[in-house]
């Protein structure tokens, strides 16, 4: 039974990052997100090390869909 509590144990450490937050979960979208939202702001002592290149592509991704969505809000009512 220890023998496959340390391998669960590994793996666990595998599947989350160095916060250990599991990516991609709410609390990891959360968690970075404030951190972000703090530096943008213009806080002086935000920790951003240790952020994932995951976060960014989704970050990327969640502004260029809001973005489209904007855009395409726009579009509508230009048209108008």
């Amino acid at each position: 039974m220890s023998k496959l509590l340390k391998r669960l144990h590994r793996l666990e450490t595998r599947l989350t990052d160095s916060h250990g937050l599991v990516p991609h979960s709410e609390k990891w979208f959360n968690y970075w997100g404030e951190k972000v939202n703090r530096f943008l702001a213009g806080e002086k002592d935000v920790d951003l090390r240790g952020i994932s290149l995951e976060f960014i592509d989704a970050l990327m991704a969640t502004g260029k869909e809001a973005a489209d969505n904007d855009e395409s809000r726009f579009q509508a009512t230009f048209d108008s």
